[in-house]
């Protein structure tokens, strides 16, 4: 007996996709950790003094050559092009990829303790307090703009 051709991978039956169902997958917080871990190393370099986080560039530190997106691929763009730059060839150091992992640790410990919507909101407090620690570390500084939620969260439970 042939089984009916059914296109894959989903049936002419158009049905409502469940949104929640998407967003509580443990894979996505892994698979997103690193982007955030990119962007929280921007945040640990830029928020301490006071320089545009979201409407400026990634540039080399050294040449300072707008970076492509092919170069801003978290971790994989640094292990191929073997920890250099491409286009001046300096030594790019283990902060981003540091942090990027770290992040990712962040993400895999939440979704072995935690599931549904509170995944997300622990991989949220943990991705913020990497930040803080980082910048504090750094600089010796905590943002306002990462501690003030933070406090307005601590309020909820109060």
């Amino acid at each position: 007996m042939v089984a009916p051709l059914v296109p894959w991978p989903f049936p002419l039956v158009a049905e409502r996709v469940d949104i929640t169902l998407f967003l509580t997958s443990w894979w996505l917080p892994i698979i997103l950790a690193p982007v955030v871990g990119s962007f929280v190393g921007v945040l640990i370099l830029r928020l301490p003094d006071g320089a545009p986080v979201v409407l400026d560039r990634s540039r080399c530190p050294k040449c300072r050559h707008v970076l492509g997106a092919r170069d801003l691929i978290p971790l994989v763009s640094w292990i191929a092009l073997h920890r250099r730059c491409r286009y001046c060839g300096v030594t790019v150091g283990w902060f981003y990829p540091g942090i990027e992992l770290a992040a990712l640790a962040i993400a895999v410990w939440a979704v072995t303790e935690v599931s549904g919507w509170l995944l997300w909101a622990t991989c949220a407090l943990g991705w913020t307090l990497l930040a803080l620690a980082a910048t504090d570390v750094r600089r010796m500084v905590l943002p306002d703009v990462l501690t003030l939620p933070l406090l307005l969260g601590d309020s909820e439970f109060l």
